[in-house]
């Protein structure tokens, strides 16, 4: 075996093993959030979920911030974001929800399908919004609009 074969393989391998540990972390950070959803959740019907929405973002941190995938719940008061990496939350509490609509576009991203876009009032009394792709987009609308 020349040494270009070897050295070929030796990479080869050390890849699918950083690939083995990506999948099997990110794997872990999906379940963590799960769980820390149904934990805050705990004791109420989820009336609609998706274990695995992205989120384009919050309006308030600007247009920089990095989309990032989660747990996305709605109880019959509360709607309840849990992203993996980083481990962010966010509330929505269901009467301080101002609307529920779609959008294309989201602090400049743009995609070409619907994303679930909610406006809601903070706990510090400003509008804040935040858009989602989610999995059954239909289901939210129905249950949030």
């Amino acid at each position: 075996m020349t040494t270009l074969v070897t050295v070929l393989i030796a990479v080869g391998l050390a890849v699918a093993v950083l690939v083995w540990f990506a999948l099997r972390w990110l794997r872990q950070a999906r379940t963590g959030a799960i769980e820390t959803g149904t934990r805050l959740l705990e004791g109420r019907d989820l009336v609609v979920q998706d274990t695995a929405a992205n989120c384009f973002g919050l309006r308030s941190a600007g247009a920089g911030q990095i989309r990032g995938n989660g747990f996305l719940a709605a109880t019959a008061d509360e709607v309840v974001f849990v992203m993996w990496v980083p481990r962010r939350v966010v509330h929505v509490r269901r009467p301080l929800l101002v609307e529920a609509d779609t959008t294309r576009s989201h602090l400049g991203k743009t995609v070409s399908r619907d994303l679930l876009r909610l406006r809601w009032i903070n706990d510090d009394g400003d509008e804040e919004e935040a858009a989602f792709a989610v999995r059954n987009l239909p289901a939210w609308l129905d249950e949030l609009a």
